[in-house]
């Protein structure tokens, strides 16, 4: 009976492990290497490695030079001096590996900008948990090298401008080592292995996991917050004064929040309101642009295309998907338009 009962065990393990092995590429995003950028100095995925995202979109992005998400596999060349060179910064939002790489936003504003008479190449630069940063100690590094003519920085939280930014150029030495650990583990594991462990010991917005083994109910101690933070509403000055010293370039900044859900719960939309203005304001006194897409937004959910979430999630919560990137696309060549791009100041009139 021992015997019979352990080896229905080891079957039924070694069976269910290998259904899962199988299935996974189905449902699991994939884990990938990470080498470290000579040119950004940050650790980014390999180029032309396949990034399976299966939590929102069911994606899947190829990675192209730089670690550039959907980006092109060899930067490209000028081709005139019509052309207009943007770099496109900003966190997981910006990266877009929820949609396909022909919907992703830098695809999508190259488009709408060449139907509307433009010549656009746009370089999608962003990092998942980036900030403002790591957008900062990166600006300087690729100005040169990849012919930069604008810094386009997407924001889905005004607390990714309000960080202080770095004062020194080098990476440190510890934040180079950590991808190679990781890389290891990619390397050496299959990738239902790592969620299996990673959703073990960690909370869904990748905090420690506090695992418990006692028996009844769990006492509620997680705190609550009282308000949504909106930002310096004093310190919008100096960080818009460190933009503007960061690059020669000129620099465009594109608000576009997680609404109508994400907008109005737990803040004070009057207060957010105060401090938007505030931040345009500095940020168009120091030659910086500045585009707020919630009008584009907040019309596109009320006809029902909802900018953010997924069939197989939640409309209306999450990541940008392919309608999102479309009106934020053509909120930003409006702005090409109005401002006479590719010659238009770098001063925001």
């Amino acid at each position: 009976m021992k015997q019979r009962l352990f080896r229905n065990w080891v079957l039924g393990g070694l069976v269910g492990t290998f259904l899962i092995a199988a299935t996974s590429p189905l449902f699991v995003r994939s884990y990938l290497l990470f080498e470290i950028d000579s040119i950004r100095k940050v650790p980014v995925l390999v180029r032309g490695e396949h990034y399976r995202w299966r939590r929102e979109g069911y994606a899947t992005t190829r990675i192209g030079a730089m670690g550039m998400p959907g980006g092109p596999m060899v930067i490209p060349q000028r081709t005139s001096d019509a052309e207009l060179r943007i770099a496109l910064w900003g966190d997981s939002q910006a990266e877009g590996v929820c949609v396909a790489d022909s919907k992703k936003l830098h695809r999508q504003i190259q488009q709408l900008a060449e139907q509307a008479g433009m010549q656009l190449t746009v370089l999608p630069l962003g990092r998942s948990g980036d900030d403002l940063s790591d957008w900062l100690s990166q600006i300087p590094r690729v100005d040169s090298k990849l012919d930069i003519d604008m810094h386009l920085i997407l924001i889905a939280e005004l607390s990714d401008l309000a960080v202080p930014v770095p004062e020194e150029e080098s990476v440190p030495d510890v934040e180079l080592a950590l991808p190679t650990n990781r890389s290891r583990i990619a390397e050496a594991c299959p990738a239902f292995f790592i969620e299996a462990i990673r959703r073990t010991i960690r909370n869904p917005d990748d905090t420690p996991r506090t695992l418990r083994f006692g028996v009844g109910p769990v006492a509620d101690t997680l705190p609550h917050s009282e308000s949504r933070q909106v930002g310096p509403k004093s310190g919008w000055k100096t960080i818009a004064k460190s933009i503007e010293a960061t690059t020669d370039e000129r620099v465009l900044i594109v608000y576009a929040p997680n609404i109508p859900i994400g907008f109005s719960v737990g803040g004070d939309v009057a207060e957010e309101a105060l401090s938007i203005q505030t931040l345009k304001n500095e940020l168009e006194a120091n030659g910086i642009g500045f585009v707020d897409t919630r009008g584009s937004l907040l019309r596109s959910a009320a006809t029902n295309r909802w900018p953010h979430g997924f069939h197989n999630g939640q409309f209306g919560v999450g990541h940008l998907n392919d309608v999102g990137y479309e009106r934020i696309a053509a909120d930003v060549v409006d702005f090409f338009r109005a401002k006479g791009a590719p010659t238009f100041s770098r001063i925001a009139d």
